[in-house]
Formats: structure tokens, sequence, C-alpha cells
């Protein structure tokens, strides 16, 4: 397995965050997760790596699923149980 270097590991997430992103804004998509553009911009070009609160608000508002967010394996979303539905309301 080909060892990644952090710069890499910090592009390829913010690869994915823009993914997530795609059609919104960076300031719509920032409002609607509580934060900055700017910081959403740092993310995507692989400035800084997501904090705990902000990969929370991908679980919550956005239903992504967090390994595919860190390691790019599996699927984007999570799937649709009774219990994620009722938190995402």
């Amino acid at each position: 397995m080909k060892t990644l270097t952090r710069k890499q590991i910090l592009l390829a997430i913010g690869k994915r965050i823009n993914e997530i992103r795609s059609g919104n804004s960076q300031e719509d998509f920032a409002n609607d997760l509580n934060t900055i553009k700017q910081t959403i911009s740092k993310y995507e070009n692989g400035k800084i790596m997501p904090g705990g609160d902000f990969m929370l608000s991908l679980i919550e508002k956005k239903n992504v699923s967090i390994d595919w967010l860190l390691t790019g394996e599996g699927e984007m979303l999570l799937k649709k149980t009774p219990h994620n539905q009722k938190r995402a309301s």
C-alpha cells in the first residue's frame, strides 16, 4: 500500500469536500455548515484539515460518510436508517 504525504491526504479530503459542495457556492455551503467560505476554501485547497465539529456537521446536515470523506472508500452518503432519519429532522 502506497503511503501518502500529509499534503496528498489534505488535497484528497479537500477534493471530496468540493464534491459534496457540488452545485453550491462556498459561501452557501459554509453558511449551511456554520462556518465561513474562507474555511471551506482552505479545506478544498488542502491548506488545513477539517476539524471534528465540521465533520459532525457533514454527517448531520449532509448525510456524508466520514469513512468516505477520510479515505475515499465506500459510498459518499450514509444509508438512510430510522436513526439517522430522526437525527436529520
